[in-house]
C-alpha cells in the first residue's frame, strides 16, 4: 500500500497537523506501507524529522505562490487554487504509484478532494473542524467528544467516518511508557511540565514562566520546559530565567527522550493539541490552554469529564487567570488523578483501528482494477524496457535510432523520475508488462497540454492497440487532466499513423526536424479533451 500525505506547516499554522500526520505515517510504515509527504510550505525542522524517519518528501511546484486572503487560518482557498494544488499532488502521486492520498489542511475542501477522487484515487481526510464539505472515502477526526453526526451533510453517505478519542494516534514511544498507577494523594508534586506545542506562536511559554514567578507555591517545584522543534524563542526565555531569577527551571529543546520526560511529570501546563491527549493517556493532571478556536471544543470535553482543567487565551493572546488556575490545579490534583485512573477512551489501539480502515480502502481500489492498465515505470522494469527499446522492430521507429547503453538508460530514468512533467509508464495486462507509454506535460497557459509516445513489446499478440489507446487516453484526460494530447510520428511509420487515426486523433501538422544530423519528416496528430468527452464511451466498451 502506497500513500501520499498532503500537509503544510509554518511558524503560525499547521505544525500540529504535521505532527499528527507524522505519527500516522510512522504507524503506516511500521505496518509495511510506503508513505511520502508533499507540501507547499514546511518547517525545516519538520524536514529533518522526515529525513530521520526515512520518509520521502516532495515539494509542490515552487511557482505556486498563491496565498489565502486575510482572515482566519481556517479560510478556504478559492476553487481554482485548490484545483491547481490538487493537480500537482495528483502528478506526484502518479509518478510515485500512490493509491491513497491523505490530506490534513484547513484551506482545502471538497473541490480539492473531487479533483483526486475523479482521477481514481482514494482520499482520506484528517480534520478537527467539522465545518466544510468533503468528498472523501475516509475521514478521521479524533477530537474529544466528536461524533459522526457532526459530519451529517458534509461527507458522502458512503464515506467511512472515524470520530472520537478511540481513534487518537498515539506515538509509539508514548505507548511504551509505563502509565502511573498511584492515587493522587500518594503523589508528591515535584515536577511540573510546561509544553506549549511545536512552535508556540503566541509566546505562551514566556508568559507562563513570568507569571509563575509571582506564585510562591511554584518556587520549590521543578519546572521542566519543553520547547517544540519550531520554537524560535529559546534565547529570550533563557534571558527571562536569568534576569528574573526564576528558580528550578530546566529548559529543553525537542529532546530525544521526550516521551520518557513527560511520562515522569507529576502535573503539567500544556497546549490543547496532541500533547494534551498524551498527558491524559499517561494519567498526568494538567491545565490546558486552547490556543486556537478549533481546540476549544475538545478542551471543553476534557474539562466536562474532569480529565483536565482549562483556561483560555484572550484575543490579545494573553493567558487569562493563570495564577488562579495554577493554584486550582494544585488543589484538585488528587481528584483529577482519580478520574484519569479510570479513563480508558484513549488507548494504544487508535492507530491500529485507523490503519485497518485505510487498508479497506486499498482492497476496494483493488476490486476495481481493470484488466488492462498503466502504472508508473519502476527500477525493476528497466532491463526489460531497454531490451524492447533496442529491438530493431522498435528502434527504427524512433527519432534517435542508435543503440542505447544501460548507463544511458539509467541516466534517462533518473532524469525522468525526478521530473514532475514527465510520466513514463508500463502498459500491462493483469499485471504483466506488455508495453510502454510516456507523457510529457507542456507548460502552456491557460491550457494544459502534453505529448505522448508508446510501443508494445516486440512480438506482442495482435489486438492490443485498442486497449492501449483506451488506457492511454483515459490516463491522459482523466488522470493527468490535460486539455490536448499530441502525437508525433515519422512519415515512414504508416502503421502508427493508421493507429492514431483509428484511435480518434486528427492530423494537425507536417514538421521537418533535424535529428542527429538528419532531416526527418514528422506528422503531428492531436486529440482534445472535448473530443474525449464525446467519444470515450467507445473506448470504454459501450
Amino acid at each position: 500500500m502506497r500513500l501520499l500525505i498532503r500537509v503544510d506547516s509554518s511558524q503560525t499554522l499547521g505544525a500540529g497537523h504535521f505532527m499528527r500526520c507524522l505519527t500516522l505515517a510512522q504507524a503506516l510504515k511500521n505496518s509495511g506501507c510506503w508513505v511520502a509527504f508533499v507540501s507547499r510550505q514546511i518547517l525545516y525542522e519538520n524536514l529533518d524529522l522526515l529525513q530521520a524517519e526515512g520518509l520521502p518528501f516532495y515539494p509542490l511546484d515552487p511557482d505556486l505562490e498563491f496565498q489565502p486572503k486575510q482572515g482566519a487560518p481556517e479560510l478556504i482557498w478559492p476553487t481554482e487554487d485548490q484545483v491547481r494544488d490538487a493537480r500537482l499532488c495528483h502528478d506526484i502521486a502518479l509518478k510515485r504509484n500512490a493509491d491513497i492520498i491523505v490530506v490534513d489542511h484547513y484551506a482545502l475542501d471538497s473541490n480539492w478532494e473531487l479533483t483526486l477522487t475523479n482521477a481514481g484515487f482514494k482520499v482520506m481526510v484528517v480534520d478537527d473542524l467539522a465545518n466544510r464539505n468533503h468528498r472523501c472515502d475516509l475521514l478521521l477526526d479524533y477530537t474529544a467528544g466528536r461524533e459522526r453526526a457532526d459530519y451529517n451533510g458534509l461527507v458522502p453517505k458512503n464515506s467511512e467516518i472515524l470520530c472520537g478519542l478511540k481513534f487518537f494516534l498515539l506515538k509509539k514511544p508514548i505507548i511504551k511508557q509505563e502509565v502511573r498507577s498511584k492515587h493522587g494523594k500518594e503523589i508528591e508534586l515535584k515536577k511540573l511540565g510546561i509544553l506549549m506545542g511545536a512552535t508556540d506562536p503566541h509566546d505562551l511559554t514566556y508568559q507562563i514562566l513570568s507569571k509563575l514567578k509571582s506564585i510562591p507555591e511554584s518556587k520549590s517545584i521543578e519546572k521542566i520546559v519543553i520547547l517544540g522543534p519550531g520554537n524560535k524563542r529559546r534565547e529570550a526565555i533563557e534571558d527571562l530565567i536569568i534576569n528574573s531569577k526564576i528558580d528550578n527551571v530546566t529548559l529543553l529543546s525537542n529532546p530525544a527522550n521526550y516521551s520518557e520526560i513527560i511520562a515522569n511529570l507529576d502535573f503539567a501546563i500544556s497546549a490543547c493539541g496532541t500533547t494534551a491527549a498524551e498527558l491524559i493517556y499517561l494519567k498526568i493532571p494538567s491545565l490546558l490552554l486552547p490556543t486556537a478556536e478549533n481546540q476549544v471544543f475538545g478542551a471543553e470535553q476534557y474539562q466536562r469529564k474532569n480529565l483536565a482543567l482549562v483556561t483560555t487565551v484572550t484575543n490579545k493572546k494573553m493567558i487569562r487567570d493563570l495564577p488562579f488556575c495554577f493554584l486550582k490545579l494544585l488543589e484538585e490534583h488528587g481528584q483529577l488523578t482519580e478520574t484519569l485512573a479510570t479513563h480508558n477512551e484513549i488507548d494504544s489501539q487508535g492507530a491500529t483501528r485507523v490503519i485497518g480502515s485505510i487498508k479497506k480502502l486499498k482492497r476496494q481500489s483493488h476490486d476495481s482494477t481493470p484488466k488492462y492498465g498503466l502504472r508508473p515505470l519502476e527500477n525493476s522494469d528497466l532491463p526489460k524496457l531497454l531490451s524492447w527499446r533496442n529491438h530493431p522492430e522498435i528502434q527504427d521507429k524512433m527519432y534517435h535510432q542508435s543503440k542505447i547503453t544501460m548507463k544511458e538508460h539509467l541516466a534517462w530514468f533518473s532524469r525522468n523520475e525526478n521530473n514532475a512533467l514527465s510520466h513514463p509508464l508500463i502498459f500491462h495486462h493483469c499485471g504483466r508488462p506488455i508495453g510502454f507509454v510516456t507523457f510529457q506535460l507542456l507548460i502552456r497557459h491557460p491550457e494544459r497540454n502534453a505529448t505522448w509516445g508508446f510501443y508494445l513489446a516486440p512480438g506482442s499478440e495482435p489486438g492490443l492497440g485498442a486497449p492501449l489507446a483506451e488506457s492511454a487516453l483515459n490516463y491522459a484526460f482523466e488522470k493527468l487532466a490535460i486539455d490536448n494530447l499530441f502525437g508525433e510520428v515519422l512519415a515512414n511509420n504508416t502503421k502508427s499513423q493508421a493507429f492514431h487515426k483509428k484511435s480518434g486523433f486528427v492530423f494537425s501538422d507536417n514538421l521537418s526536424l533535424i535529428i542527429d544530423g538528419q532531416e526527418l519528416q514528422v506528422f503531428r496528430y492531436s486529440y482534445s479533451k472535448k473530443k474525449w468527452d464525446e467519444l470515450r464511451l467507445k473506448f470504454l466498451g459501450a
